[in-house]
């Protein structure tokens, strides 16, 4: 068998020393294997670093009811401060004058009262409280079936649908009562 040098039989001959362009070329491969390899400990060191994901903190934060509320209260605080600074550098709010000012009002307050209040208003305020003592009690009773018919109507299934049962029960009632008037 003899052995032919021609460029498409060097598959699997040694590329001979003396050749410029091989050696060229697998310095070229050898650079960008190296810079691949650099890469990919570059990643590995980094993805170490990087903080990795928490389910359980994530849990947390997604459903817990108090971690919701302490945000509430963080973004309600927050927004109450933005406020009262806005407010105090729109006007050149001073805190030791609106005290003052309360304090003020306050004592006026009680300077009419010891001075007494009018005879009428005191009649009025009687006969009012005398009035909400008497009333409340249907009131009260028409307060709770409007809240147990309105609980009952608006009532859903697990899927978010009206539970039309309750509905119908309901029209039903209205119609009975129409036709008996």
């Amino acid at each position: 068998m003899s052995v032919r040098n021609s460029k498409s039989d060097n598959f699997f001959i040694k590329p001979s020393k003396g050749v410029v362009g091989n050696t060229q070329r697998h310095r070229k491969i050898a650079k960008i294997v190296e810079e691949r390899n650099e890469k990919r400990d570059h990643t590995k060191s980094h993805s170490e670093k990087k903080n990795l994901f928490d389910k359980k903190k994530w849990r947390m934060k997604k459903y817990s009811n108090d971690y919701k509320l302490k945000k509430w209260q963080d973004a309600r605080k927050k927004k109450a401060l933005h406020n009262y600074l806005k407010e105090k550098k729109k006007s050149n709010f001073q805190t030791t004058n609106y005290y003052e000012e309360l304090q003020c009002s306050d004592d006026f307050s009680v300077q009419n009262e010891s001075e007494g209040m009018d005879f009428s208003k005191n009649l009025n305020e009687k006969a009012e409280s005398s009035d909400e003592k008497q009333v409340p009690v249907p009131e009260k009773n028409t307060k709770k079936e409007k809240f147990e018919r309105h609980k009952k109507i608006f009532r859903k299934t697990k899927k978010g649908q009206p539970v039309m049962k309750d509905r119908l029960e309901d029209l039903l009632e209205k119609i009975k009562k129409s036709c008996q008037d």
